[in-house]
């Protein structure tokens, strides 16, 4: 992630312009922090659809051939470092520093992948705010 686009996506996240929404990059009532990126950075064209769980938006990513809903292409969570693996020991710093509730903090105790599966995971299971996800980028990515 360059420093330029880390700024802007801090400023968006911090901004409070954005609600926040779960489980898909964009809906009718807000966005995921994910889909805040994309759209901090232009990164992608919303389509409206109608899916199974009611009105939503895919995201039409520039130069790519295929609609996302829920998730980011692979060359974009590579430009912003999403890709890079995050150590238990950062994932259970994070959920303590957070005060997380134990429960929610279990869940994040032996978690071993990649920032793009736990930012969406602190933003869809562990309800961080966008706030907090924003503070964890700044420290962390």
């Amino acid at each position: 992630m360059t420093p330029e686009d880390k700024a802007s996506i801090l400023e968006a996240l911090r901004s409070g312009r954005f609600k926040q929404a779960r489980e898909r990059l964009r809906t009718p009532e807000g966005y995921c922090c994910l889909g805040v990126m994309a759209e901090t950075l232009e990164l992608c064209k919303w389509v409206p659809v109608i899916t199974y769980s009611g009105d939503s938006y895919v995201a039409l990513f520039y130069d790519q051939e295929h609609e996302h809903e829920g998730d980011l292409p692979t060359e974009v969570v590579t430009r912003l470092g999403l890709d890079a693996i995050v150590h238990p020991s950062t994932t259970r710093e994070i959920l303590d520093r957070a005060n997380i509730i134990s429960s929610q903090r279990d869940w994040g105790k032996g978690y071993l992948g990649s920032w793009i599966g736990l930012l969406t995971c602190f933003n869809d299971q562990v309800g961080f705010t966008f706030t907090q996800i924003a503070d964890v980028i700044e420290e962390y990515l």
